[in-house]
């Protein structure tokens, strides 16, 4: 062989150093390139990278599109918890897809199982079909099967075929009631002896830092070894069950003890499915006869409603009554369509992201969503005095032309209960007349604005005025021997902090006042000092009207507490009004019965609680047709103000804090 020339020789070396080199590059990028990789929505199917993990002390920048699962719970969080998301063939690729491309992408995939009444597949996702195992016996001669039959003949797309198809909605609803039971069948089959089964439909959105936390017993005792069957209870025939929409929760004991039926359990209740109109009434009967699991209400953290249909408020100023919701921490939502469920998963992203500066763990306070976080961040933006063609849903209390009380028998008012005959203010006996007049039954419950009356003399300094001067006071009953027991309870409002400038020099004033006059001691002037660092964190609350003025009038140098200023005492005084009579505005803020309103046709109905509502598109441009809602503004937010902030509240009987 003919030897190689020097220039081919040097060729040689330098193309295989430049392998070599790439090939040493390519291996150090693996890591960052696999986790390019997992973050891609496309291809991320696990939770297990963590935008902030264990040994962070801090964090980078967020984006959210780069790390969408950055805060939610991670592969340990989740350990024991099963979701199974059944959906329609029909339907499934209108709504899985996002369901995919928002939480599903942060789950392992043996987390999760998808079902539906036909074998489909999403990707690299199957959906199982959970009724091949009918009974052809139940199947044969049966219309609500029709459909059932008609997917697997259709040669194009389901939706195609579906859309030539009559009563289609209603042929999915009459099949769909033959899932929940096989569903069952299935899930243990395929994945037994789990902690917790959650089961919601495509269009239920899941906060799973909230159900997950709930469920690992952060709040209280939860114990999967019980049988606990859990979710938002509807009745039907004196026969309470959860809503399947809402989501729903059985703990793997529940299961188990279901399953121990046997198979046969699911065929044995399709014989009753098709003269019963609901599947999952039918699963709460066989939880009940076998093994005797009756349904636990959790609504409203289990929830069927959407941020823009939610009752939002507190009816009377009572916590978690009248079907309003506003403390209440949130597990699920329903009907939310793909745009829907888009909106509250970058709410819910945000949310978690936000709070995620405690490198430590996953689990923060503010993570915690509470139903009025969903007013505040999505439903607040979009609300206005006034809005045409829209049906906002007040319906508590409804007013109507005394003419139009009878149905037509002459019997009763047209709404029935609904309808206010009797005790009407002069603003309820005119609201059916027009949409102006129907907005002031609510109007009429508002409350001055005292920030209006008291102007500048309520500012930071008066509110330390009022608080030096009550201080002197209980200096003054503490020398005499009295009991500080506080004559109108003061100080409940709590401000953080030692001294402000401004109170040290007040204080300073007064121990100089005092050296003129009794030239107290070191240890006098320390004590007098560890008094104001004691009580300084206290903000006056409730005191009566007056009071400040009495206790000025009685101060003498004798009192060790320098008297203030005429101007002082004035503002301190009026500081001491103002929270009187703040207190009794919030009082009647928090009572406020009439948030919202609608007209329609000479009936006007008002709401206790506040909802954007949905369109309501009228056939006539006639404003005398068109369904007119609107919204007082004004007594939403006072109310809310009043309210201030609230810690979670759980629904009664949800579980024993420990």
């Amino acid at each position: 062989m003919a030897a190689l020339n020097p220039h081919t020789r040097t060729r040689r070396r330098f193309y295989f150093l430049c392998i070599f080199a790439t090939i040493f590059i390519l291996i150090l990028s693996l890591p960052q390139l696999l986790s390019i990789i997992r973050r891609n929505p496309l291809y991320a199917v696990s939770s297990d990278y963590r935008w902030i993990n264990e040994d962070d002390e801090a964090a980078p920048p967020l984006n959210l599109s780069a790390s969408p699962c950055a805060g939610f719970p991670n592969k340990s969080d989740m350990e024991g918890i099963l979701l199974v998301m059944k959906t329609g063939a029909t339907e499934a690729f209108d709504k899985l897809p996002t369901q995919l491309l928002t939480s599903l992408q942060c789950f392992e995939p043996q987390d999760f199982l998808l079902f539906s009444d036909m074998d489909q597949q999403i990707g690299p996702y199957l959906i199982h079909d959970a009724l091949d195992t009918v009974a052809e016996s139940i199947k044969a001669h049966n219309s609500d099967f029709d459909l059932y039959r008609s997917q697997r003949e259709c040669p194009i797309s389901q939706k195609a075929c579906l859309g030539v198809q009559e009563n289609s909605g209603k042929s999915a609803w009459r099949l769909d009631k033959y899932k929940f039971l096989h569903v069952m069948v299935k899930t243990w089959d395929m994945r037994p002896g789990m902690d917790w089964y959650v089961f919601a439909e495509a269009d239920t959105y899941i906060f799973w830092n909230n159900l997950v936390r709930f469920l690992k017993g952060k709040y209280g005792t939860m114990n999967p070894k019980e049988k606990l069957y859990m979710g938002s209870v509807a009745m039907l025939s004196g026969r309470g069950f959860a809503h399947g929409g809402s989501g729903y929760v059985l703990s793997g004991a529940a299961l188990k003890r279901l399953m121990e039926g046997g198979k046969g359990v699911a065929n044995k209740f399709d014989q009753l499915a098709k003269d019963y109109c609901c599947g999952d009434a039918l699963l709460s009967m066989a939880m009940e006869e076998n093994g005797g699991t009756t349904v636990k209400q959790l609504n409203p953290h289990f929830n069927g409603e959407t941020p823009s249909t939610i009752r939002y408020g507190l009816s009377g100023g009572v916590l978690g009554k009248d079907g309003n919701q506003w403390c209440e921490p949130i597990f699920t939502m329903h009907h939310m369509n793909s745009e829907e469920v888009m909106r509250v998963w970058k709410f819910d992203q945000e949310r978690r992201t936000s709070v995620s500066s405690t490198p430590s763990n996953w689990i923060h306070p503010q993570e915690l969503i509470q139903i009025k976080d969903l007013y505040k961040t999505l439903v607040a933006p979009q609300m206005d005095v006034y809005r045409p063609d829209w049906d906002n849903l007040s319906n508590d209390v409804c007013y109507e032309n005394p003419g139009n009380y009878h149905d037509p028998d002459g019997k009763r008012p047209r709404f029935n209960g609904k309808t206010k005959v009797s005790g009407l203010t002069a603003a309820e006996k005119v609201a059916y007349q027009n949409f102006e007049n129907c907005a002031k039954v609510c109007e009429q419950e508002d409350t001055e604005d005292l920030e209006d009356e008291y102007g500048v003399e309520i500012d930071e300094e008066a509110k330390e005025l009022a608080e030096l001067m009550l201080k002197g006071e209980e200096l003054k009953r503490e020398r005499e021997g009295r009991t500080s027991t506080g004559q109108d309870g003061q100080r409940d409002e709590v401000r953080d902090g030692g001294e402000s400038e401004r109170q040290k020099q007040l204080r300073n004033r007064r121990v100089g006042w005092n050296h003129q006059h009794h030239k107290p001691t070191e240890q006098d002037a320390g004590q007098i000092k560890g008094r104001m660092k004691t009580t300084g964190a206290n903000i006056i609350e409730n005191t009566a009207s007056g009071s400040a003025a009495s206790r000025i009038a009685t101060a003498t140098p004798e009192d060790e507490e320098p008297p203030l200023t005429e101007e002082e005492q004035a503002r301190a005084k009026a500081y001491l009004d103002y929270q009187a009579k703040k207190q009794e505005v919030n009082k009647k803020r928090r009572e406020k019965k009439c948030f919202q309103y609608r007209w329609h046709k000479g009936v006007c109905c008002t709401s206790s609680s506040f909802t954007l509502g949905v369109p309501k598109k009228s056939q006539s441009d006639d404003r005398k047709d068109k369904m007119l809602s609107g919204w007082d503004l004004k007594g939403i937010n006072d109310w809310i103000e009043a309210i201030g902030d609230c810690e979670p509240l759980w629904r009664e009987g949800v579980y024993s804090k420990e």
